[in-house]
Order: structure tokens, then C-alpha cells, then sequence
């Protein structure tokens, strides 16, 4: 592979690397919100910006899987050249980064699945005693 396109893909890596990094950021921050269960307003604004570097790593996804792809081709380990070297530790970092954001995403699912589940608890405890309370008024309605 030619040095000017192992110089992009390398670039485009590093890049990528770093906004998966603020991802993972916003994950963790995400996980110390819903472990301290506060304010749905700082969620919002935690997806929204979520959201916003998702899109850009699809950018830079679309931009430089190709090259990727290429590279991996190319390059055997036995093969793999000076100026391609650090290829290789920059993949094996941004694989490690993406378990790390998978492991705190799937913490946050089960937190909130715990606080939904307790929160439509709560609405059917409501409603069981709303209705308690009605058929108390009707009984006591009946006896007088």
C-alpha cells in the first residue's frame, strides 16, 4: 500500500480513535447519571451528543473502511512493513476502546431496564391502589 493512502488511513484511525474515546466519555457519563438516577434533561442532552458523534465516525467509517479493507489485504503479519507497523496497534486500541464502550453501554441498558421495570411498578402499584381505594369508597359508599 502506497504511503500517501497508509498516511490517510493511519490519520483517519487516529481520528477515529479519538471520537470513539469522546463516545466512550459520554457513555461513562451516561452510566454515573443513570447509577445516580438524576435528571432525564442531562440524558437528552448525553443522546444528543451521542448521536452527533455517531454520525461523524459514520463519516469517517465510510471514508476509510476501504482503506482498511485494502490494507488487511495486502498485510500479512509477516509481510508487514516499516511504514505500515503502526497500523496494526492503532486497530488493536480502537477494538479495545469498542469493547470498553459495548461493556458500559450494556451496564446503562440493564440500569435502565431496572428503572423502567421499577418505574412501571410504581404506575401499576398507583393503579392497584387507586382501585383499592375506589372499591373501599364504593363499600363504604354501599354501607351508609
Amino acid at each position: 500500500m502506497e504511503d500517501t493512502l497508509l498516511n490517510t488511513l493511519r490519520d483517519g484511525l487516529r481520528e477515529e480513535i479519538a471520537q470513539y474515546g469522546q463516545l466512550f466519555d459520554l457513555a461513562t457519563r451516561e452510566h454515573e447519571i443513570l447509577a445516580g438516577e438524576t435528571s432525564s434533561t442531562e440524558l437528552a442532552a448525553l443522546a444528543a451528543a451521542k448521536l452527533n458523534i455517531m454520525r461523524d465516525i459514520n463519516d469517517l467509517t465510510m471514508r476509510i473502511a476501504p482503506l482498511k479493507v485494502r490494507w488487511k489485504l495486502e498485510t500479512s503479519d509477516e509481510e508487514q512493513g516499516p511504514a505500515s507497523s503502526d497500523i496494526r496497534p492503532l486497530l488493536e486500541e480502537l477494538g479495545t476502546l469498542l469493547e470498553k464502550i459495548l461493556d458500559v453501554d450494556e451496564e446503562n441498558q440493564r440500569i435502565l431496564s431496572r428503572l423502567v421495570g421499577a418505574a412501571d411498578a410504581r404506575a401499576a402499584n398507583r393503579k392497584l391502589t387507586t382501585a383499592s381505594a375506589a372499591r373501599a369508597y364504593d363499600q363504604a359508599a354501599a354501607k351508609s
